[in-house]
């Protein structure tokens, strides 16, 4: 990845788009244990302290498109969150 362009991105934007290609074939005795997803974690600095501080960004499976549990084929599952810049 392009540290220097994410990072110029990010302070230009007033949202992210975050995602990942995902293919599943989770067991149906699996299917109901569990919460499943991808967890984006992000390191910024806060203009305020001028520290570093983390963020999370989740897709799971409320989010996602189709059936998480049975993606038989790469899906590109994605989701917009608001930031601060």
């Amino acid at each position: 990845m392009d540290k220097v362009a994410i990072e110029n991105y990010i302070k230009k934007s007033k949202s992210l788009i975050v995602g990942a290609k995902i293919k599943t074939n989770i067991p149906a005795s699996r299917q109901t244990r569990g919460h499943y997803g991808i967890k984006f974690t992000l390191q910024f600095l806060d203009n305020t302290s001028n520290k570093s501080v983390f963020r999370d960004y989740i897709i799971d499976e409320d989010s996602m498109i189709d059936n998480p549990y049975k993606l038989e084929y790469k899906t590109r599952q994605y989701k917009i969150f608001d930031i601060d810049g």
